[in-house]
């Protein structure tokens, strides 16, 4: 299954990869805050969305949560600022620091198939995921009348593509629960 996701990333930069491999590289590989800056404007657009499978945490309890279809996303650019609208508009702002590990903690339910490491970011990408831009967004949204609260963590794996994970938590009548699941943006 990991193969398939893998597969599935790569399919969706295929018409990119063939540029990528006459340049010998991926051209979001390596863009600094700086440089990001100077050309996000190209992430501007309508986005598919795919929220893959995740895992559900709460009452003690840890499961696998199924994916599900989300309304494509539009991000905009306007006075240097990148938003994207997923049923409310959020900042999309790059994010420094240490690479993220996105993979689910060890002991995890949640389907590992499904979630790519570094190292499957990077084969996806061409290029060390350590390199690749990286993008969050976060804030909160109302989900069948329950205030979730949520982060997105982005990878830029090129302009067409991005893979990351959502982590959300929301109060219910049973108690705090909390979610994490993979999203991939591609256009």
């Amino acid at each position: 299954m990991r193969l398939a996701l893998i597969a599935t990333v790569m399919a969706a930069i295929l018409p990119f990869g063939a540029q990528a491999q006459s340049n010998q590289s991926n051209v979001v590989c390596g863009w600094t805050k700086a440089d990001f800056d100077v050309v996000s404007a190209a992430l501007a657009g309508t986005w598919q969305v795919n929220a893959n499978t995740g895992v559900v945490r709460g009452m003690g309890i840890t499961m696998p949560a199924v994916g599900k279809n989300i309304p494509p996303a539009l991000i905009t650019y306007a006075s240097g600022q990148l938003m994207i609208n997923l049923g409310a508009q959020f900042p999309l702002t790059y994010a420094s620091g240490p690479n993220w590990n996105l993979s689910p903690p060890p002991g995890s339910p949640a389907p590992k198939q499904k979630f790519l490491s570094n190292a499957d970011i990077s084969a996806a990408a061409g290029c060390d995921s350590g390199l690749l831009p990286r993008l969050i967004t976060k804030g909160h949204t109302s989900v069948g009348g329950v205030k979730t609260d949520f982060v997105t963590r982005l990878y830029v794996l090129n302009i067409d593509l991005m893979y990351g994970v959502t982590t959300s938590q929301f109060m219910s009548a049973a108690g705090p629960f909390g979610g994490t699941q993979v999203i991939v943006l591609s256009r």
